[in-house]
Parts: C-alpha cells; sequence; structure tokens
C-alpha cells in the first residue's frame, strides 16, 4: 500500500493509474496510491480500476498540466463503461493545475470523485459521462475556474460539494436539485461563484436550499 511518487515528469501518451492483478499481487487486497508532481500529460491522465473488487485507487495531481495542442488532453477518473470494477477512484488536484478536460465517472457501485484542494483550471469542458455517485468537490480555500470556452454540466444529485470558489468564465448548467448540495454536510455550503460568463440556473431552490453565494458578472438565466 506504499505509494508511487514521480515528480517532474513528461509524459507523451496516455498515463493509467489502476489496481494491478497479477501473479503474487491481488488486487483484491491492494490499495493503489501514485503522487504526480509537476508533471505535464499530453496524452492525458485515467485513474481507475480494471480489475472486478478491487482496492481503491488513490492518486495526487501536485501542480502540473493535463494538456495537449489539440485542446483534448482528459484527466479522467472512476470507471469505464462495459468494465467489472467495483471500487472508488479518487483523483486529489493541489497546487495549481490546468486540464483540457476533466471526465468524472461512476455508477450505482463505483464512484469516482474529483478533490480539489487548490487550483484546478479546466480548458474545453467538464463532464459526469455517468452520474449516479460521480462527484466533484471544492474545498474551502480551493479554486475550480472554467475557461472562456469551457462548459460545466452537472446530470445527478449531489453531485458537487462547494465549499470554495468556482469562477465561471464560460457557460455553466445547474439543473435544479443536482448541484451543490450535499447530504452528507446537511446542504450548509458556503461556497462563492464568481460568474463572469453564463449562468443557467433554477429559480427555486437555488439560494434556499443550496446555501452559496452567487456574483453576477456576466449573463445568467434562471431556468
Amino acid at each position: 500500500n506504499a505509494a508511487l511518487t514521480m515528480e517532474n515528469v513528461a509524459f507523451g501518451g496516455l498515463v493509467t493509474v489502476s489496481a494491478m492483478e497479477t501473479n503474487g499481487n491481488n488486487a483484491d487486497t491492494k490499495t493503489t496510491k501514485v503522487n504526480f508532481k509537476n508533471c505535464t500529460f499530453a496524452g492525458g491522465l485515467d485513474a481507475e480500476n480494471k480489475y472486478s473488487n478491487s482496492k481503491p485507487v488513490y492518486v495526487t495531481v501536485d501542480g502540473g498540466s493535463v494538456e495537449n495542442q489539440a485542446g483534448t488532453a482528459a484527466l479522467s477518473l472512476g470507471w469505464t463503461a462495459g468494465s467489472e470494477t467495483h471500487a472508488k477512484s479518487t483523483v486529489y488536484v493541489k497546487g495549481n493545475v490546468s486540464a483540457d478536460v476533466v471526465d468524472v465517472n461512476g455508477d450505482a457501485v463505483e464512484t469516482g470523485v474529483l478533490d480539489i484542494i487548490g487550483n484546478l483550471t479546466v480548458n474545453s469542458k467538464v463532464d459526469f459521462l455517468s452520474g449516479v455517485q460521480s462527484k466533484i468537490y471544492v474545498e474551502k480555500d480551493a479554486t475550480l475556474t472554467l475557461g472562456e470556452n469551457a462548459t460545466f454540466n452537472v446530470v445527478s444529485a449531489n453531485a458537487a460539494r462547494l465549499e470554495g470558489t468556482l469562477v465561471n468564465n464560460g457557460l455553466m448548467t445547474v439543473p435544479a436539485g443536482v448541484i451543490l448540495t450535499d447530504i452528507e454536510h446537511n446542504n450548509q455550503h458556503l461556497g462563492t461563484i464568481n460568474n463572469n460568463g453564463v449562468l443557467f440556473a433554477p429559480a427555486a431552490q437555488w439560494y434556499e436550499n443550496q446555501y452559496v453565494s452567487v456574483n453576477h458578472v456576466g449573463d445568467y438565466e434562471y431556468v
């Protein structure tokens, strides 16, 4: 269960972190922990379990970027459709990290959790490919920034916990009763959305149930 740490490495292809299941290494008994410090991932970074009943995968990205010239490099976590994984994948973001795409995946059994402790800037989009257990946490004093052309659309209840700051410079869609609620914390959130772009938000329950302040600079529409 010891952690592997890599520092100042430039990865050209896709990097996948998964619980392993080979002779002498049973994934049922192993927790995978990998730390990346000031690394770059031109081909993307994928944290997921590829074997059934495996232990959780924990990845820390401390500084660096998941970007390429095409703007398609993805920070992915959770699971792959059709796989037989049954464990949590958690990615912690520390320091200052930038990514083209963020994919957070999960279903009724498997979860993907993106826990932002530092500052994450997303250039293209934040995707919840399957929404049952997908979660993003923006911790106190942390920031999630959506770039000018970025989109953010959450599709499941309790999908995000905002205690820090979300800066929207692109298009943010907030379905009613979906984002910024967290039953574990009794919906008591004091985070802030700084809206410099376009924000689609539900009029009903937005303030009463979500406990978040919204500073509007750009356009917004309550739907």
